[in-house]
């Protein structure tokens, strides 16, 4: 999946399309100048996530250094998101917000080792 994917499903989930569902440069202009900063923000984060280091994204054609999950089932929410509070829809902002967080879930996280945390010796 490339960032100009991602991103236009992220308008599409948002409703910022024509009577088809295809999206308009034009009518979306302010929106597509600031899809590659959205796209290496949370691709940063996400990668961060699930690899433990820190990918970047300098085209929107190219693909994406994310896992098939994360790219298709994370970012378009996180991009769509930043994509409403940037143009001032606070419900759709909070919508994919929440939703964003809730599909963070989905990535695992390697398992830590837990330790026993009550003293030795001590009569419960």
């Amino acid at each position: 999946m490339t960032g100009m994917e991602a991103f236009k499903r992220a308008l599409r989930l948002l409703g910022y399309t024509d009577m088809e569902g295809e999206t308009d440069a034009v009518s979306s202009g302010e929106l597509y100048k600031r899809a590659l900063a959205i796209v290496d923000q949370l691709c940063g984060e996400l990668s961060l996530l699930e690899s433990g280091k820190t990918e970047t994204v300098t085209s929107l054609h190219a693909a994406l250094p994310l896992s098939e999950k994360s790219a298709r089932h994370i970012l378009p929410y996180g991009v769509a998101m930043f994509l409403a509070a940037g143009r001032g829809d606070g419900d759709s902002q909070r919508l994919f917000a929440a939703l964003y967080t809730q599909k963070l879930t989905l990535l695992s996280h390697p398992g830590e080792r837990r330790v026993d945390v009550l003293p030795r010796g001590c009569d419960v």
